[in-house]
């Protein structure tokens, strides 16, 4: 099959904060543990979405796999929806365990940490990703072999279009996957933002970027 394939974050979770940088620790805590569930603030995600879709290329054929997570189903059926309104185009959705976010304990991180205290995001970022490369998270090789089953499941889809919305951290796996992606180092991979991330082509060889 041929493809042309996006992987994205999902939307901007319904929570008080406007984005994950500004959550106190137990939040962020409760996330990263499945405590907490949320679904997506739709109304702020909508906007992100339309504008998405409207760079998509015509296609006869768009899937969508989503993590298992409510703001990735969220965001998948988001998505779903609105292809349909735009385009006319029926989307099947298909939810993947292999897109769950890289599995991280967050009090083994930061054992100091106050219920109430912000964390830098970008301390948070340095801890997981070094964690992976070190062992005291999901190593990097576990969550490249769920990447591997990503590339499998997506191998199944029409030819055409397939989007894949999951987290952060496991979209930063996926990058390192893609051969011509400019960087094999974790530490090196972008932040991706509420429904940005990047397009490959169905070897893994292009990498571009999507903001």
């Amino acid at each position: 099959m041929t493809h042309q394939i996006f992987f994205i974050r999902h939307g901007k979770v319904s929570l008080p904060y406007k984005s994950h940088a500004e959550m106190p620790f137990k939040i962020l805590y409760k996330l990263g543990s499945g405590q907490l569930n949320p679904s997506i603030d739709l109304a702020f995600t909508q906007n992100l979405v339309d504008n998405f879709v409207s760079t998509l290329p015509k296609s006869e054929n768009i899937s969508v796999i989503a993590s298992p997570s409510q703001r990735c189903r969220d965001t998948a059926k988001l998505l779903s929806e609105t292809i349909d309104s735009q385009f006319g185009k029926k989307v099947s959705v298909t939810v993947s365990d292999a897109l769950q976010e890289v599995h991280f304990d967050l009090k083994k991180l930061y054992p100091e940490a106050l219920a109430e205290e912000v964390i830098d995001i970008s301390d948070l970022n340095f801890r997981v990703l070094s964690g992976m490369m070190t062992g005291t998270v999901e190593t990097i090789d576990s969550a490249k072999a769920r990447v591997k089953e990503v590339f499998s499941l997506i191998d199944t889809q029409p030819s055409g279009i397939v989007i894949c919305v999951a987290h952060d951290f496991i979209l930063r796996v996926v990058q390192v996957a893609i051969k011509n992606n400019g960087t094999h180092n974790l530490l090196e991979t972008k932040v991706n933002g509420y429904v940005q991330g990047f397009e490959t082509d169905s070897d893994y060889q292009d990498f571009k970027i999507i903001e």
